[in-house]
């Protein structure tokens, strides 16, 4: 089977159901230099979601970012954002300014995953993994 996400540039997929995720992905702005970005939406990409369950990459604990192939997981996607984003927006700056230290990302993220989760169940929203 080949790799639904494209080998260049950058995808990130996310719970689309997450009005905390939808809302970040609307208003992340890139660098240039990152190429091409591609969004998921989870929900609507079931294929892809159980693809990445395969690898190990539970999308319930955190989005997925592929950057030229490479994939990252939870904190570390949020990493890599943060170092992609541009200073642009007080989203960006905010992003970076807390995730572009990989330590206090891995730190912050587990609660993040947490108030997430709080927030689909309080919506009646199910985890993805609950979803066909």
């Amino acid at each position: 089977m080949s790799d639904p996400l494209p080998a260049r540039g950058v995808a990130v997929i996310y719970d689309g159901e997450c009005p905390l995720c939808a809302a970040y992905t609307r208003r992340l702005r890139l660098v240039a230099a990152a190429g091409e970005v591609h969004l998921f939406d989870a929900r609507r990409n079931p294929d892809l979601r159980r693809r990445l369950g395969e690898e190990g990459l539970d999308l319930d604990r955190g989005m997925v970012v592929a950057v030229d192939g490479v994939r990252y997981h939870g904190a570390d996607a949020m990493n890599v954002l943060a170092m992609l984003s541009g200073g642009s927006g007080v989203l960006n700056r905010l992003g970076y300014s807390v995730f572009r230290s990989a330590t206090l990302a891995r730190a912050l993220y587990p609660a993040l995953a947490a108030g997430r989760r709080l927030l689909l169940a309080l919506l009646g929203r199910p985890p993805l993994g609950d979803r066909p």
